[in-house]
């Protein structure tokens, strides 16, 4: 793994990418960041080396379409027809897979990379304290961000510091509740150093911080930790940013999914924007081809599963959320045997269909954002972790009034849960993120945390267990690291 660190580094200095904003120049001190991080400019091209692993140009690895496919594959809420991810819809995940390396290796590339800038910080030379807060604190977010999503896609992994980077074939795995311990914390610290805003939207804020924090908290009430004491530390996280954060829920919910919106709507609270450039070098967003059907120039290699548009209740939400008909008549089910994703159609400036040029690999990218978490995602955390309390119910009808297109702050008995709510008000909750949620990579998560993947999928592949909520390790990283134990089934 150190030799993969160290390659992916320079690639990242090479090719860096965060958010709207490209590297001009190669931190050249990258691999020795204790004698080059000084200036702000400097720190400013490492933070951009963070997040530059997570979105590249044409990878099936990423957040820009293939990192949405791997958990969704096994959720009830995505299908594929690639066959990358069949093996992930039938769950039979081979460690030797392509997509397994990548998930494991981009993040632990955003690990070194923000490493490098935290050790870096005594260096600094003319950076003010407030300033340097801000840099340090938005390593730390994206480190702790990178670490929760290694330790829910495969339990027990390395941590990787800068002191040990030099053994990191050596490191072993850590408990699951160690990794947890360092997320926690690096939260908090990017929650003490972040500001409330940057002029930059896509940059993580003090509010970033904090709703991921009662994610986490809520993440770690569950299955495997299954602690409890932290649902409340969720409901007190997740209260802290309905209370005093600047976010609140759009009023049309399609205009979430509009590409003109993204850095402009009231929901959006941390994201990716993609940004195209000369083909292949490109930063663009992939998914909304993937998810269109190839009647309309699409991939359609991502949609939804047939059980699941059955089940999701008719609202206006709804017909937002999926597409059903084509310009040329066909429709679902008449014609078409699953529903497509509607969420992530527009694409935004940039796109480009195959049928529009005869450029292999034409460069089919758009502008179009990846939302990590949304105001609606903290609403439903907040709603799960408080119960059917006063403020707990409203938080839920909330999401429901809008879903209806009903005014969120006016009671309404056609939609609203019961003010004293009944026993299987947490069930209502889970399923109001599966409705809200769906296609957003947050199903099979909450699924797996849940403890509800055999109840939900057994069904339909019996030879499931709990265990399969985690991926098997790389295998490559398994051969190849001392201590690191492969999952079992």
């Amino acid at each position: 793994m150190k030799n993969k660190i160290n390659v992916l580094l320079i690639i990242i200095a090479l090719l860096g990418f965060n958010g709207c904003t490209t590297l001009d120049e190669e931190p050249e001190g990258i691999l020795s960041p204790t004698n080059f991080f000084k200036t702000e400019s400097d720190f400013d091209a490492a933070l951009i080396g963070i997040t530059a692993p997570m979105w590249q140009a044409w990878s099936g690895y990423t957040f820009d379409w293939g990192m949405m496919a791997i958990p969704g594959g096994g959720a009830d809420d995505v299908g594929s027809t690639a066959d990358a991810f069949a093996p992930f819809e039938r769950f039979n995940p081979d460690p030797n897979s392509g997509l397994v390396s990548g998930a494991w290796q981009i993040h632990y590339a955003t690990i070194g990379n923000a490493n490098a800038l935290i050790s870096s910080a005594d260096n600094a030379d003319g950076i003010s304290e407030e300033k340097l807060g801000e840099l340090v604190g938005q390593a730390k977010f994206w480190r702790a961000f990178a670490y929760f999503q290694l330790t829910q896609y495969f339990g027990e992994v390395p941590i990787i510091t800068t002191e040990n980077v030099g053994n990191a074939d050596m490191v072993g795995q850590s408990p699951v509740a160690d990794i947890y311990a360092i997320v926690v914390q690096d939260l908090k610290d990017a929650e003490d150093g972040l500001p409330d805003s940057f002029p930059e939207r896509i940059k993580p804020t003090k509010w970033a911080a904090k709703s991921l924090l009662a994610k986490v908290y809520l993440t770690m009430s569950g299955w495997p930790l299954k602690d409890g004491s932290t649902k409340a530390l969720a409901a007190a996280k997740a209260k802290e940013v309905m209370d005093d954060g600047p976010y609140s829920l759009e009023v049309d919910f399609k205009d979430l999914w509009l590409e003109a919106n993204n850095l402009t709507n009231s929901e959006y609270i941390f994201f990716f924007k993609g940004v195209p450039g000369a083909w292949p070098l490109d930063f663009g967003s992939h998914f909304h081809h993937s998810t269109r059907h190839p009647k309309e120039g699409g991939w359609g290699n991502w949609h939804s599963e047939a059980a699941f548009f059955n089940k999701f209740p008719d609202s206006y939400r709804k017909d937002i959320s999926f597409t059903t008909s084509w310009p040329d008549g066909t429709s679902f089910p008449a014609d078409v045997s699953v529903p497509y994703v509607a969420k992530f159609r527009d694409g935004g400036a940039g796109v480009i269909a195959y049928e529009d040029t005869d450029l292999a690999g034409a460069p089919n990218t758009g502008t179009a954002s990846y939302v990590h978490m949304r105001f609606a995602d903290v609403l439903l955390i907040y709603a799960e972790a408080a119960g059917s309390t006063s403020e707990g119910v409203e938080a839920l009808n909330k999401v429901r009034r809008r879903a209806n297109s009903l005014d969120i702050n006016t009671p309404d008995n056609s939609v609203d849960w019961p003010t004293v709510g009944p026993a299987d008000f947490d069930t209502a909750v889970i399923e109001e993120r599966a409705w809200e949620l769906a296609f957003e990579d947050k199903r099979w998560f909450d699924l797996v945390r849940r403890e509800l993947l055999v109840e939900v999928k057994g069904g339909e592949y019996p030879h499931i267990n709990q265990n399969y909520g985690w991926l098997p390790k790389p295998a490559t990283e398994v051969d190849q690291i001392d201590g690191l134990e492969q999952n079992t089934y």
